[in-house]
């Protein structure tokens, strides 16, 4: 055989299948067969040399072709003999190919990038034997690094119907380890990206507290210990703020300046805010034991406050990030907003649907420092939206301290408990996650809850 590049007879039982092939799953060969049997092998397989006396050949292009011609009892099949190519040409070559026609999945595709770069292509480099963008190649890269078993079997779920942007999302989060655990626990597109997006937000809070653990410790203030809450009896709070706030940093460098150095300070992070705390001072006068009782359950109904507060705050971002942006049916709408009328019809204290009041709780201000180009922002709003947001409005602390689960001899107030749970019951239908305490607290198993 002299000539490299035209087109030879070869024997089927010589040519291997390349094992860099980025296509792993050949699909259904069943058509292909049939038109090999009725109009023979149109297009020419392209091989290379698999030894020095070309005995054998690699296929290198027209894998499908091959195991439809053995299939229909074909013996040779035309092949034009590529020489002089590296593994990593031959394998773009294939990539190139595949693509060009649709035929990889996803993973094949992310798995494919991964093995040019291990063979040392840039990003760069493979941009240029691609034709594929720089984005293109980075979100592959980025897929390539998740479980491929976890993946494959998520890919033929057809329940799961996974895209391209669902799987983005998970690059928002850092660890592999998280990253792996919501594409394992997703049941939607639209759940893996609201996962995602929570997992990505955790991911900061967490960050957020280690930056400002680290900034405390140099500053001389030990952590708490894991026992010791915002409420604990005998510390008095010095500071607190939330940790997704964006000025945190600042803030804490500046209260750290203010501190007074003879005293000892710990710090400790409850209900996604952090803590400064220090002992209480020796009181002077001696409390009798009712006077202690009523400051403890006063104590306590603070840090409550503080925890409801926050959960209010969950359930509204909920509503307007999650819930808002993801893609319901105009039958989910109306049922979501049949729902949230009825929850003010029945439980409601009130609170009229305005464009003030529905400004108010979309920006979490006071009603009368409302803009009107805030208001006239809720105009855009869906109806659905704005019902509901007034719904979640009247169960919240936001709309009054009557609100307020616990009551002033620390125990539940059950009937508001069970209304506060209709809103929670509508939510968690459309993908929210009540977090422990959220039940502990509505169904008076929280530790706060008690005379003391």
């Amino acid at each position: 055989m002299d000539t490299i590049g035209t087109v030879h007879m070869l024997w089927t039982n010589q040519l291997i299948p390349n094992p860099d092939n980025p296509r792993k799953d050949l699909g259904d060969i069943g058509e292909l067969e049939k038109s090999i049997r009725k109009n023979g092998i149109m297009q020419n397989l392209t091989v290379v040399p698999a030894d020095d006396d070309m005995n054998e050949f690699v296929v290198l292009i027209g894998h499908r072709r091959l195991e439809a011609a053995k299939a229909a009892g074909i013996c040779k099949v035309p092949c034009v003999i590529a020489e002089g190519l590296t593994r990593e040409e031959q394998l773009a070559i294939m990539l190139e190919e595949n693509m060009q026609r649709n035929d990889l999945t996803v993973l094949e595709q992310a798995e494919s990038f991964q093995m040019m770069i291990e063979l040392g292509n840039t990003i760069e480099s493979l941009t240029e034997k691609t034709g594929f963008s720089e984005s293109t190649i980075r979100h592959r890269l980025k897929i390539a690094e998740l479980d491929s078993e976890m993946l494959r079997k998520r890919e033929e779920d057809p329940d799961l119907q996974l895209s391209l942007t669902d799987l983005y999302e998970l690059e928002k989060i850092k660890s592999l380890e998280t990253r792996n655990s919501v594409l394992g626990a997703a049941i939607s597109g639209e759940d893996l990206r609201r996962r995602a997006r929570n997992a990505a937000a955790q991911e900061k809070v967490d960050e957020a507290f280690e930056r400002c653990a680290a900034i405390m410790q140099q500053a001389g203030l030990k952590p708490a210990g894991k026992d010791v809450k915002s409420w604990s009896a005998g510390l008095d709070r010095v500071w607190s703020d939330e940790l997704n706030n964006p000025e945190l940093i600042r803030m804490l460098k500046d209260k750290l300046e203010e501190l007074d150095t003879e005293t000892k300070y710990i710090y400790l992070r409850d209900y996604g805010r952090i803590f400064i705390m220090k002992k209480k001072k020796p009181q002077k006068h001696e409390m009798t034991e009712e006077e202690k009782r009523r400051k403890e359950l006063d104590k306590r109904r603070k840090a409550f406050v503080e925890i409801q507060k926050a959960y209010d705050r969950r359930r509204h971002d909920f509503i307007l990030n999650e819930l808002q942006g993801s893609k319901l049916t105009e039958e989910q709408k109306q049922e979501i907003m049949t729902r949230a009328i009825e929850i003010l019809l029945r439980y409601g204290q009130g609170t009229s649907i305005t464009a003030a009041e529905t400004a108010a709780y979309v920006e979490e201000i006071d009603r009368w420092k409302v803009t009107d180009e805030q208001k006239e922002a809720t105009l855009n709003m869906e109806p659905w939206v704005v019902i509901l947001a007034a719904a979640d409005y009247d169960m919240s602390l936001y709309s009054g301290m009557y609100r307020m689960i616990i009551q002033y001899n620390g125990e539940i107030n059950t009937k508001l408990a069970e209304e506060i749970k209709e809103i929670y019951n509508l939510l968690t239908k459309y993908g929210y996650e009540m977090e422990p305490e959220e039940k502990a607290m509505l169904d008076g198993m929280h530790e706060l809850y008690g005379e003391g």
